[in-house]
This record gives C-alpha cells, structure tokens and sequence, in this order.
C-alpha cells in the first residue's frame, strides 16, 4: 500500500492521473448509471396496487389484513361478496331446476312483441305493481315469463341479483292439489303451504290466470291470494290467454278487482310456436 502511495506521488509529479486503488476498481464496476424512470411504470405499478387493494365490482378500498405467511393480503368487501355467493347458488339452482328457461337473447321478438318484451324486461330490473300479459294460445307467455326470473336471478352485475323470494304458481296444478285435497285430507298442509307462499312471496308468477273454471270454491282461494298481496303492495306476474270477465258471481268481480285495478298490461302475439 506504501509503494501505491509513493507511486501516485511520483505520478503527480509528471502531471498524471493518479493510479486508482483496488478498492476503488471494484466500488466503480460495481456501480450503474442512473436511468431515467419511465413514466407509465408509476401510473402501471399504482394501478395494480389499486387493484390488489380493492373489490373488483364496487371499487372500494380495502383495508389489507395480515395473513398467516406473514403477507399482507386486502380484507374482501362483505356485501359483494354476498351477492357473488348469491349469484353463483342461484346459477346452480337455474342450471338443475330452471335449465329450460331462456335468457333474453334467445327469445324472438316478432314486430308486435317489442313494446311487450320492453316492458317485461324493465319488470326484470325492478320489479313493482302487477304486471299481466295476455296472448292466445302457445303465444310463449310462460317461456317469456322464465326469461324474466332467470334475468332477475342471474343479471349480468351479481350484485343486481332478485335477494327476494320468486313463487311461481301454475293455476291448474295449483288447483289440481285443492281438489285432491277435498278427498285426500293428508294433502290439507300442503295446500294451505302453497296459498301462505304465494300471499308472501316477494314476487309471485302466476300462470295461466282464469284456466279453472268458475266456481265459489275458486273464487275464494284467489280472493284470499289476491287480497293479501293487494295490501302488502307486493309485485306479481301473471300470464293468461282468457278474458279478465270469467265468472259472473260477486266473488269472482272482487278477485277482478284486486288484481287488475292499477294492473298494467301487455300483449304478446306472434305465431303459435308449439305448431312451429
């Protein structure tokens, strides 16, 4: 190290530079030349922390918990993550139980069916009040209907999904189940069942309004339907092919009036597709 020292000064004697030290050689070939930071990496890198650090559908900031690696992880946003749950367990019950009930894009809308699809899917999204469509036989009144229930079941935001609870009630095997039930006391608890589920579902499908035939019987089964759900301002769906004047006693003119007075109405007409 001496004879370095002495040679440096002999060095800058003559007006050289200096030899470097070994520990100066190996500092400098160690050391880099400082680069310019790119912009977009910034923007790139805060954006991926953002989202690490929130919930994928609502945005909202998460605050990271510590996981038991020692890593800090974003806690999950509790009410999206229910309504995902939610979405994901009514997809499993549409694909074993509803599997034929359409989605939107696989109806076909005839000319004189578009007002009436507007109006069923706007029922889709909120619904409210009784909504009724009428048509004739084989019109597709139900396989629409099954695409409004499957449209408030699986919506393309989970968190948009029906939290409600969906009845639907087909009045001839709803009626069917009565009568069997005049013979067969054992079958009392299930009809009784079926009318509290259809007075308090959330929102009630009902089908094929009208098809049993007039009776006082029938009439008093529907008032007491009709009725409550009249005063809890519930919303309902019906479909039926016959006029709303079935039956001529006082008691059928009361259910007319419960379920159609503020009623809004739509018409789907086109082909019958059974024939097709």
């Amino acid at each position: 190290m001496g004879q370095l020292i002495a040679l440096n000064q002999t060095i800058a004697s003559l007006g050289l530079p200096a030899a470097p030290s070994p520990l100066q050689t190996e500092s400098s070939a160690t050391k880099t030349e400082p680069t310019t930071p790119q912009p977009w990496l910034g923007l790139a890198v805060r954006w991926t922390l953002e989202a690490m650090a929130s919930c994928r559908f609502c945005r909202t900031s998460l605050r990271a918990i510590s996981g038991t690696d020692g890593r800090e992880y974003p806690q999950p946003c509790l009410d999206c993550d229910a309504a995902v749950d939610r979405w994901y367990a009514a997809r499993r019950h549409v694909r074993v139980h509803l599997s034929d009930y359409p989605a939107w894009r696989q109806l076909q809308a005839v000319p004189e069916n578009r007002l009436a699809l507007q109006a069923l899917q706007s029922f889709s999204r909120k619904p409210e009040g009784v909504l009724i469509a009428r048509g004739d036989v084989g019109r597709g009144k139900s396989w629409t209907v099954g695409a409004v229930m499957r449209s408030l079941w699986l919506p393309r935001d989970p968190r948009r999904s029906w939290w409600g609870r969906i009845e639907r009630v087909d009045e001839v095997a709803f009626f069917s189940l009565a009568k069997a039930a005049m013979d067969d006391k054992s079958l009392s608890p299930a009809v009784r069942a079926a009318v509290t589920a259809a007075k308090r579902a959330d929102l009630l499908v009902w089908d094929d309004l009208w098809s049993q035939p007039p009776s006082e019987w029938r009439d008093t089964l529907l008032y007491e339907v009709w009725d409550e759900r009249r005063r809890r301002g519930l919303p309902s769906l019906i479909t039926t092919n016959l006029k709303p004047d079935v039956g001529q006693a006082v008691s059928a003119r009361r259910v007319e009036s419960r379920i159609y007075g503020g009623a809004s109405q739509v018409v789907i007409g086109g082909p019958d597709w059974r024939k097709q």
